[in-house]
């Protein structure tokens, strides 16, 4: 009888182990019958929770969508139309990632609303001093953007305003208002136009900031990195763009994360280069110890040193 009941017991935990190791992407409840990709696993849901299908082989990406692991051809070739590859999965297009995970569209000059069709922002609304334009592309489509106002198209493509006239706030005026010069015809505020940033009063000595800044009291700033790998943080009161898993000792790790004076940054870590204290450098480490005394990281217990093995402060005493 007893050994019977062992039998069970052992039965039991075995069942219990097997529930526990079961593998799943998440511990969340998820619907029937839909389908689930993470770090390039495929998985269904069943019965309440995600159950792993398959691990997609090199060469081959995981697909929600198409519920299976497709062949790479083109780096986007496996996705959807209307899912585009990043960090070797399917990414749904969207406003902020469209076409790709770093194309936003709402960073556009002018951009106020609008959709991601066919991996083309297409503008709906645009911002004050902006209006919807057509743009024409490689195949000869027409695409609606935001175009800035100018005199000549103040508020729309096709209002011109009057010679003695200016464009102020997409309306043939006058008069700007106050805080605002006239550029070309039209009136902008110097303190937010990214393309006459800082402009004095005659509309010179402005700056043309870059499709990555901003217009900020009247400078440009970096609103976003290009390079995938950078992220952008602050120095000396300025915004950069810095590695922070590379060897900034500034930024080492994550933004304003500083390393030691005697410390290197490698690859996002702060890696001790040298002891300040009269102590031995050992595993990334300054000690004081018997075998490990000192700079030179001397052995106290060696013949050229006293018996009694002693190390204090960095020196092997007698």
């Amino acid at each position: 009888m007893k050994h019977n009941k062992l039998y069970w017991l052992s039965v039991v935990a075995t069942m219990l182990i097997a529930v526990g190791c079961d593998e799943s992407s998440t511990s969340t409840i998820c619907t029937d019958n839909t389908w689930n990709c993470d770090d390039n696993v495929l998985y269904e849901c069943v019965s309440g929770n995600w159950k792993s299908v398959k691990k997609c082989h090199e060469g081959t990406t995981c697909n929600q969508g198409a519920a299976a692991c497709i062949e790479d051809e083109t780096r986007d070739a496996q996705c959807l139309a209307n899912e585009h590859i990043f960090a070797e999965q399917c990414e749904p297009d969207d406003v902020n990632h469209c076409g790709s995970h770093f194309n936003d569209c709402a960073k556009m000059a002018g951009w106020k609303s609008g959709k991601c069709i066919d991996k083309t922002c297409i503008a709906i609304e645009c911002a004050t001093g902006y209006h919807l334009a057509n743009r024409t592309d490689a195949d000869s489509k027409a695409i609606a953007i935001c175009d800035e106002d100018t005199h000549d198209a103040c508020g729309s493509a096709n209002m011109k305003c009057d010679a003695d006239q200016i464009c102020t706030q997409g309306v043939c005026s006058n008069t700007c208002r106050s805080g605002e010069v006239v550029c070309k015809g039209s009136c902008i505020n110097p303190e937010t136009n990214a393309k006459y940033c800082g402009a004095d009063a005659s509309c010179l000595n402005y700056t043309a900031c870059s499709e990555t800044e901003q217009c900020i009291a009247g400078k440009c700033v970096i609103s976003s990195c290009t390079n995938p790998e950078e992220s952008l943080c602050r120095e000396d009161g300025q915004r950069i763009c810095v590695n922070i898993n590379g060897n900034n000792p500034k930024h080492c790790g994550g933004c304003g994360a500083k390393c030691n004076e005697n410390e290197l940054c490698q690859n996002g870590q702060c890696v001790i280069n040298s002891c300040v204290e009269n102590a031995c450098l050992y595993n990334n480490a300054c000690i004081n110890r018997t075998d490990k005394c000192g700079k030179q990281c001397m052995n106290c217990n060696s013949d050229n040193h006293a018996l009694t093995g002693l190390c204090q402060d960095g020196t092997c005493i007698t």
